[in-house]
């Protein structure tokens, strides 16, 4: 399972964990007497990642706990995302948190949530 300033918040349950690129921040400016761009390197962007997976609970109060640790973890500071190959991203700020409806599976209740995290890129 995956963790997050290493707690294991998502666990019992599923999760996957895609990342985007990282991009150049930079500055294009016309360059006089020539044709095409002058490109200004000004660092790195922030890194966007996404988890996206469900949760499972015996009882709906049960997964109501699991979700309020989650957002406990929407505090602004950095701290480091680990996936269930062991792969980590540090210096990773979560900024959203989008639980989903609660849905029944027999004697059990699932939800299935989606997480953007930042990677702060130093």
């Amino acid at each position: 399972m995956p963790q997050y300033n290493n707690i294991n918040l998502f666990q019992p349950g599923k999760a996957k964990i895609t990342t985007g690129p990282i991009r150049l921040r930079y500055a294009a400016q016309p360059v006089l007497n020539m044709r095409g761009l002058r490109i200004t390197a000004q660092g790195l962007h922030a890194r966007s990642i996404y988890q996206t997976g469900s949760l499972v609970g015996d009882n709906v109060e049960q997964l109501q706990q699991i979700t309020r640790t989650i957002e406990e973890q929407l505090d602004g500071l950095a701290h480091t995302l680990t996936d269930d190959d062991g792969r980590s991203w540090p210096d990773t700020v979560m900024i959203s948190f989008q639980p989903g409806s609660l849905i029944q599976l027999g004697p059990r209740w699932k939800l299935n949530y989606k997480i953007e995290y930042l990677q702060v890129m130093t």
